[in-house]
Parts: structure tokens; sequence; C-alpha cells
């Protein structure tokens, strides 16, 4: 008969505890892993993180420069553009006026011709 504070156990009690206590260990091992990982996953997130930092600093300055070059167009490059345009149609208006004189030259060229070819038949 046991007594209350007898602590014998039969085989069949022994072999549940060490199954338990093996369960245990398992058990053990495997949150360990899990913290393992848990710490290689949070090196690999700091990584990401730094280098995602990286990009988005590149970006910054990406866009610094894109802003700089859209500038340039729109201030520099559209005048010189509007001022190249103003010049051409200046000089399209000459070439215009050219075509009238060069006419009239052309018919005086024609005139002097035939009076120098008239007055050589004369002598």
């Amino acid at each position: 008969m046991k007594n209350k504070g007898d602590v014998a156990m039969n085989s069949e009690e022994m072999k549940l505890l060490l199954d338990l206590a093996d369960g245990m260990n398992v058990l053990t091992n495997n949150v360990q892993k899990i913290v393992t990982d848990m710490q290689e996953l949070k090196g690999d997130v700091k990584i990401i993180d730094r280098r995602l930092t990286s990009v988005e600093n590149t970006i910054e300055k990406i866009d610094a420069r894109l802003t700089s070059v859209e500038l340039t167009i729109e201030n520099e490059i559209s005048k010189s553009i509007k001022i190249l345009a103003e010049g051409h149609m200046g000089l399209a208006e000459k070439a215009g006026n050219m075509h009238d004189d060069i006419e009239e030259i052309k018919d005086s060229v024609s005139i002097l011709k035939f009076v120098q070819h008239a007055m050589a038949k004369k002598s």
C-alpha cells in the first residue's frame, strides 16, 4: 500500500515520464532552432533595410538630377529654340525679299545683254 509521501512508480508511469521528457527535449530543441532562425532573419532584414536605404538615396539623387535637366530644358533650351525660330523667320522673310531683287537683276541683265548685242550689230 502506498503512503501519501511515497514516490514509487510502476514501469508504465516511468515510461510515460521518459516519453514526456523526450518530447520536452525535442520541443526545446525545436524552439532553440526557431530562435536561431529568427535571429538570422533579423540579420537578413537589417541587410535588406540598409540596401533599401541605399536604393532610396540613389533614387533621390536621380530625381534631383532629373529635376535639374527638366529645368535646363524648360529655361534654357526652350528659350534657345524660340530665339532660333525667330531668327529663322527673319531669314525666311529676307530670302523672300531677295527673290524679288534677283528677278529685277535678271531683268536688268537681260536688258543690258540686249543693248550690248544691239550695239555690237551697229558697229
